[in-house]
């Protein structure tokens, strides 16, 4: 027997919201069991990070010895499993199309899969390099100039193997622009780390021109830059760069049409709370390594134009000084203001892998992303304040809608816990259904949580048959970020 306690925070105290309470009859049948079949799963861990000549380098990582996964039933016990760090490949025992849960702890914390398919490939994709070094606080990288004029906002320092991109601030010597390197912008989880030369390591200074004042819509093109190839920076001083700005042919040409007023409509119907007015949209050009391997990981941003709410189209003339792929990403948004917590938004984004062209080849950016809505904890809506009973032993269902309904999608969902510090991932579950499972003991009691919900589809074409390796363009996906509720528990 299972008994549910909802309660609602009103006015800073906790107000009985709901009691329900459902029980199994005595005389009631046993359900019937599923036919057990033995689930065949194979992992990959890999490193990507940069060769010679700016080149993608990709590298298998071995496994532990020891099994990294926890892998629990529809009923949510731990299921005894086999291993072989050697081939990556496990099994275990599982009710035929029943859903089970592989878990594991990765860089960027604990991932969590959740399926039914008898076979699944996952991997896990690392950024950087298995031995990099941690800057400490006094790291900084420092590039002077002789020009003395260039706006701080205007300029980015961007790494590639150890992957970065970092808006510059200005010193208080003229030409002089700093990076405190533990606080640089590191994609995907990546942890800080210096650069070294012995691992193909590149730094390369980004100046982004933008638009003239009032020119509708506003927008921003890297027109120059300057590049130092295999360079190490300090641990724990100061690394200086030399050099100045060279101008980038732009002999690229893409015109891009969006209408983003559709999607906007959508959301907003979806999730009343959120602001027509605060409704808009960009579309940007960027080089991406690897986007068929690493996904929308490594972008390196080569243009943008803030698209607002409407119909339009914007003509980019951009160049690649990368030699990565160019990949496009449209992206429209509503949002909300939470007291003391900052701006909340619901987006649809749409990416396409772009052929580079220099005849203005038109696309047009599809419409109907995948938008989450109405997501119920135990059958609680998660509004702001909402606190959700649990007993700390029986798994908590989180389940949503999708519009369009009939759209086939693969979910990632974040558990953000929010800290005085900011916010903070505790888990990210995968799934290829509308609900995960979320387990008590993954959830601190009387602490402050939200969830970002990220349906995508098309991404991964093979995800029904448990394929959440290979990706495909384009695709496109929806985000919303539920209200913050927190668990009742004992202990």
């Amino acid at each position: 027997m299972r008994r549910a306690l909802v309660l609602l925070g009103l006015c800073g105290c906790d107000a009985l919201f709901g009691l329900d309470s459902i029980d199994t009859p005595i005389d009631a049948p046993p359900d019937t069991p599923n036919a057990r079949i033995t689930v065949t799963g194979h992992a990959t861990r890999r490193w990507a990070s940069q060769g010679l000549a700016n080149v993608l380098v990709i590298d298998l990582v071995p496994f532990p010895t020891a099994s990294p996964f926890v892998i629990r039933l529809a009923d949510g016990s731990v299921a005894e499993h086999t291993w072989d760090a050697t081939t990556g490949t496990f099994t275990f025992e599982s009710g035929e199309g029943e859903r089970y849960s592989i878990a594991f702890q990765g860089t960027g914390g604990w991932a969590d899969y959740q399926l039914a398919t008898p076979a699944v490939e996952i991997d896990e994709l690392l950024l950087g390099h298995p031995t990099s070094t941690a800057p400490m606080a006094a790291a900084t990288v420092e590039w002077v100039t002789s020009t003395t004029t260039i706006p701080a906002n205007e300029l980015r320092v961007a790494t590639m193997g150890v992957w970065s991109v970092t808006t510059m601030g200005a010193s208080a010597t003229p030409g002089r622009y700093v990076v405190t390197w533990p606080n640089a912008g590191f994609y995907s989880a990546q942890q800080p780390a210096v650069l070294s030369a012995s691992a193909f390591d590149s730094l390369w200074i980004l100046h982004y021109a933008p638009s003239a004042v009032g020119v509708v819509p506003s927008s921003r093109v890297l027109d120059s830059h300057v590049s130092f190839g295999n360079v190490s920076t300090n641990t724990n001083s100061a690394t200086t760069f030399n050099g100045n700005l060279g101008s980038l042919a732009r002999p690229l040409c893409s015109d891009i049409h969006w209408n983003h007023t559709p999607d906007i409509q959508r959301m907003t119907q979806r999730h009343p709370t959120y602001s027509p007015s605060s409704a808009n949209g960009d579309t940007r050009i960027s080089a991406v390594a690897r986007p068929d391997v690493l996904g929308y990981r490594i972008p390196y941003e080569l243009g943008l134009v803030s698209g607002g709410n409407t119909n339009s189209s914007f003509v980019f003339q951009y160049g690649n000084p990368f030699g990565y792929d160019v990949v496009m990403l449209d992206n429209a948004f509503v949002s909300r203001s939470v007291p003391n917590i900052g701006t909340l938004s619901v987006n649809v984004q749409y990416f396409e892998v772009i052929q580079p062209s220099t005849n203005c080849v038109r696309h047009d950016i599809q419409t109907g992303a995948p938008i989450p809505y109405a997501p119920t904890l135990d059958g609680a809506p998660l509004v702001d304040g909402i606190v959700i009973g649990s007993d700390g032993v029986e798994q908590l269902e989180l389940k949503w809608s999708i519009d369009p309904a009939d759209t086939f999608v693969v979910t990632q969902i974040s558990l953000i816990e929010q800290m005085a510090i900011g916010p903070r991932i505790v888990r990210n579950y995968l799934t290829t259904d509308n609900r995960v499972f979320l387990h008590p003991s993954d959830i601190k009691a009387n602490t402050q949580y939200r969830l970002n919900i990220i349906p995508n589809t098309k991404h991964y074409p093979d995800a029904a048959a448990g394929d959440l390796r290979t990706r495909s363009y384009p695709f496109s996906l929806g985000l919303m970020s539920t209200g913050f509720f927190t668990i009742s528990k004992p202990g």
